[in-house]
């Protein structure tokens, strides 16, 4: 089970890259990877001229 509190921080990390990025957060997922907590960020960054959304992946250590 995940600890809320990187729960928080995972949330909160998400929303600074999307406004970094200039993207909006689709998915964000707290995980135990090798006995280290981690989150993964899912972001969705609009492009221009029509073209497809870029979709960013992004898997940040929790401490």
């Amino acid at each position: 089970m995940i600890n809320p509190i990187f729960a928080k921080d995972c949330s909160f990390s998400a929303q600074k890259i999307a406004a970094e990025q200039g993207g909006y957060i689709k998915k964000t997922e707290d995980l135990i990877e090798y006995g280290k907590h981690v989150c993964v960020v899912v972001i969705f960054i609009p492009v221009k001229n029509g073209e497809k959304q870029r979709r960013v992946e992004i898997a940040l250590p929790i401490q």
